[in-house]
């Protein structure tokens, strides 16, 4: 991410500043301080900045995780449904086709709502 490159070289940058603010004179050493307190606002504000989007990135992660397994849940329901017919059992055949299949259909759909939600905000 372009955020935690950002906020390693400011980090590098404040470091190198306080090893010179304590072997260099007294103006540069005021200078130096001057741009350390920039560089740990501006560093508050990017470390703010990227926890937002680390968290948002992780729940993007989560709800595509959720909808990947309740897509492979329907891949393995609709193979046991074709077993099921094969052997005769109409009855558990339309319980996964009609009950269990579309309840995770409307799942995914809801999920596909909040991801696409999530990223427009």
């Amino acid at each position: 991410m372009k955020i935690e490159k950002h906020i390693r070289h400011l980090e590098v940058e404040k470091s190198a500043l306080v090893q010179e603010k304590a072997s260099g004179n007294k103006k540069s050493a005021e200078k130096n301080a001057e741009r350390i307190a920039e560089i740990e606002q501006e560093l508050a504000n990017l470390k703010e900045q990227y926890q937002a989007e680390k968290s948002h990135w992780e729940q993007d992660r989560a709800l595509l995780t959720d909808s990947k397994e309740i897509k492979q849940e329907i891949q393995d329901l609709q193979h046991e449904s074709e077993v099921l017919e094969k052997q005769g059992e109409l009855d558990k055949v339309a319980e996964i086709r009609y009950g269990k299949i579309p309840e995770l259909q409307k799942k995914i759909t809801e999920l596909e709502t909040r991801l696409e939600t999530a990223r427009t905000s």
